[in-house]
């Protein structure tokens, strides 16, 4: 599996540039040195947040990182579900017929 690696502001804004020209998803990849899929990723993401080529003088590289990649909806932090009770699982992964499959569909059945 190949190293993953972070594409800096720069990248973002010469590829959010050159979707705006109307180069490919290949031709930018090859153009950044970056896969395809990460260019087609990214200019979803973008697409879904809003942003469109070409940025105001005012959006930062933090602002734009911000719009692109904060988790809408979801704080920082905070979890869906309570973590369960690791000491607990342990012991019921111990008894006979009880698999991690089980523990996980009982785990999940308490968010419905």
């Amino acid at each position: 599996m190949p190293a993953r690696r972070e594409l800096t502001m720069r990248q973002i804004r010469q590829m959010l540039r050159l979707a705006h020209d109307g180069v490919s998803s290949r031709e930018i990849g090859r153009t950044l040195g970056i896969a395809r899929s990460t260019v087609q990723d990214n200019l979803a993401r973008a697409s879904a947040a809003g942003v469109t080529w070409p940025l105001g003088p005012e959006v930062s590289d933090a602002m734009l990182e911000q719009r692109l990649f904060a988790r809408a909806g979801v704080k920082q932090g905070l979890r869906r579900l309570p973590e369960p009770d690791w000491p607990s699982l342990v012991r019921e992964m111990r008894r006979p017929g009880v698999n991690l499959t089980v523990l996980w569909e009982e785990y999940r059945a308490i968010d419905k």
